[in-house]
This record gives C-alpha cells, sequence and structure tokens, in this order.
C-alpha cells in the first residue's frame, strides 16, 4: 500500500505515513513488529499528545502475532513529549541523527527504523487529525432490520463477543491493511 501511495503521488519521504482516524492502535502494531525479532529495528517516537502507551507493545497472550515484542525490546523505543511546541518538536527532530549516531545508549547495535510523530509534524510517520491513511475498527454488522428491543438484550452477549473479535483496518484509497487485537 505504502508503495502504491508513493508511485500514484510521486511523494518521496519523509514521511511514508500519515495516519488518521484511531490511530495508537496501528501505531502499537507497527513498533511492536518494528523492535521485534526479526526486524530488532530502533524506533523513536515524539509524542506531542502525551497518549503513546510503551506497555501496549507487548500482548499478554502467549505468541501474539499482532503485537510480537518482549519485554527486553521496549529498550529500544525512545519516547519525547514535548508537549504541543513545534519549535521543540523540530529541535528533536533536528538532534535525532547525532544522538541515535553516536549518542551513548544501548541501542547503538540496532538500525534505527525511524521515527514517528504523534500530533505533529516531521519524521517518517505522522499520526494526528488529518492523514491518507485512515485507521478503524473493522466493521460488525448492526442488529437485523426489525429486531425487538428483547431480542436485541438477549443478543447481547453474542454481539458483544463479535465486536470484541473484531480487528482493526487501516485503510485508504491504495489498499487496506488489517490486524487483530489492540
Amino acid at each position: 500500500m505504502l508503495a502504491r501511495y508513493q508511485r500514484a503521488t510521486q511523494s518521496a519521504p519523509p514521511p511514508l505515513m500519515s495516519v488518521s482516524g484511531r490511530y495508537l492502535p496501528f501505531l502499537y502494531h507497527l513498533v511492536s513488529t518494528l523492535i521485534s525479532k526479526p526486524h530488532a529495528y530502533t524506533v523513536v517516537i515524539i509524542d506531542t499528545e502525551g497518549k503513546f502507551d510503551v506497555t501496549r507493545l507487548i500482548s499478554y497472550k502467549p505468541a501474539d502475532p499482532n503485537y510480537p515484542a518482549a519485554p527486553a525490546d521496549l529498550a529500544h523505543v525512545y519516547i519525547y513529549r514535548p508537549g504541543r511546541d513545534q519549535e521543540q518538536v523540530k529541535a528533536i527532530l533536528s538532534s535525532l541523527d547525532e544522538f541515535m549516531l553516536y549518542g551513548a545508549h544501548d541501542s547503538r547495535a540496532r538500525a534505527w527504523w525511524g521515527t514517528i510523530v504523534i500530533g505533529g509534524m516531521g519524521g517518517h510517520v505522522n499520526a494526528g487529525w488529518k492523514g491518507w491513511l485512515r485507521v478503524e475498527r473493522e466493521y460488525v454488522s448492526g442488529f437485523p432490520v426489525g429486531i425487538s428491543a428483547e431480542e436485541a438484550m438477549g443478543e447481547r452477549q453474542k454481539r458483544q463477543a463479535a465486536v470484541d473479535a473484531a480487528g482493526w483496518a487501516a485503510s485508504s484509497r491504495w489498499g487496506t491493511y488489517g490486524w487483530k487485537g489492540g
């Protein structure tokens, strides 16, 4: 999907992606995949909204392919929280190359994948209110037409199970990507 977007718009990175909608579950899935084996990258996150929860990168279900990171992988996620000050975001972005390449940190043996900016501009992935990749829950059909309130209440647990089992979809004009969990 990313390659189709770049060919269609003739854009050159960065940003690779501009994500909107309910983007946090997508970012948790993406970062968990990037920092775990076989990739084992380092990722920097600039969170101007203060919403990113690093504990969501790990699944508490055994061997969950949607969130494969292990607790040791979390040491390779660097999170900055500058608030909404875009000048601070720019300052962080301009200093990252030097820090990631020459700084004293535990990720020197790993490749640096890139930077995700939540609620601001810059980096390799931008997440906010506007973007070409929209993240939503997968569609779950509603109650049938003409169902009574009593019938709906009787189907409540079954319906809740269907909603809970639904995954996520990141979609755009150039394709859709789906995953479970989150």
